[in-house]
């Protein structure tokens, strides 16, 4: 037997009763001798395993003595079971130790994450979208043995998510940095569920400058969006509309410029042929005169175009700059 004795940082072992030692030999010295509590279960991480758990005890020291890290010998009924490995423990802590597999029991996984629009505004220009992502993991556990089970699941936690319990996800018995430990009871030839839900809110920027009318519609439909928003993403597609349909009518002045253009190419082709003085010659005289008109007058309307389609760009483009709108 012994007892323990702090020494500073450090920890020491008194030996309760003097051993001696003759020269050149050695001797294992017992320092702890006593019953601590553990509770047999089965561990699963995928990690270790993809469909089985490992055999695993939480052992608790409930001795007064600090426990030294180092391996574990395990033993089921006097019969060797597996090997382990235990790290520091003090007075009262309790640490989860695996040594085999078990294959009685098995654990199927399967997982989906979903997103949905839940708020946005309007910041210069810029639509920030709010997007909840929901990460489900199901774990179906079969007990095929003839004995009840506790079952620990380690579940991972994702960075930025936050847990969100639910009728199916119980509390978590334990949680570290990188996972969560629910503790499941399965029956004998049953099955038990969990799914641990974990959710986060991100954040999406949409430049509004470079969206297409239609778009911006299908973005002023989210319901999820604040009425103000919606109505400014509609306004805006209004304006984008009225700016593209000044510059369709430019594309239509070209259009006929260039059919004029090809029509006359096509005349004065035919009159290289023809005597100066008949009426044919005459007839293409006339019609190119009247084309002449057409052209200036399609070439003042495109000026004009030019410049409304220069402005609306101008306002559309400062509209868009100080558009801000709360969610």
């Amino acid at each position: 037997a012994a007892s323990g004795a702090e020494l500073g940082e450090l920890f020491r072992y008194l030996i309760d009763q003097p051993v001696t030692l003759e020269r050149g030999k050695s001797a294992m010295l017992p320092i702890l001798d006593s019953e601590v509590e553990v509770d047999r279960l089965s561990i699963y991480n995928p990690a270790s395993h993809p469909r089985h758990p490992m055999l695993g005890v939480r052992v608790t020291n409930t001795t007064d003595l600090k426990l030294q890290a180092g391996p574990v010998t395990v033993l089921d009924a006097a019969a060797y079971a597996g090997d382990a490995q235990v790290g520091f423990m003090g007075p009262g802590d309790d640490r989860l130790l695996s040594y085999g597999l078990d294959l009685e029991v098995r654990v199927d996984s399967s997982q989906r994450t979903t997103g949905e629009i839940v708020g946005g505004s309007i910041s210069q220009g810029v639509l920030r979208l709010q997007r909840k992502q929901v990460h489900r993991q199901t774990y179906e556990i079969t007990n095929d043995s003839a004995k009840d089970r506790a079952v620990i699941i380690e579940h991972p936690r994702y960075g930025g998510y936050a847990l969100q319990l639910g009728d199916d996800t119980p509390k978590p018995v334990e949680k570290t940095e990188s996972l969560y430990r629910y503790e499941v009871e399965v029956a004998s030839d049953d099955l038990a569920e969990i799914t641990p839900v974990q959710t986060r809110v991100v954040t999406e920027a949409v430049g509004l400058a470079g969206q297409a009318p239609d778009r911006l519609i299908v973005q002023s439909r989210r319901m999820a969006l604040p009425e103000a928003v919606r109505d400014a993403l509609v306004d805006l597609a209004n304006r984008k509309r009225a700016l593209s349909e000044v510059q369709a009518k430019i594309n239509k002045v070209d259009q006929d410029y260039a059919q004029i253009n090809r029509d006359q190419q096509r005349v004065r082709e035919n009159m290289r042929g023809l005597d100066r003085n008949s009426p044919l010659y005459g007839t293409y005289v006339e019609k190119l005169t009247a084309q002449e008109g057409e052209v200036d007058k399609l070439q003042a309307q495109r000026v004009m175009l030019r410049q409304e389609l220069a402005a609306r760009e101008a306002e559309l483009a400062e509209h868009v700059k100080n558009l801000n709108v709360e969610g």
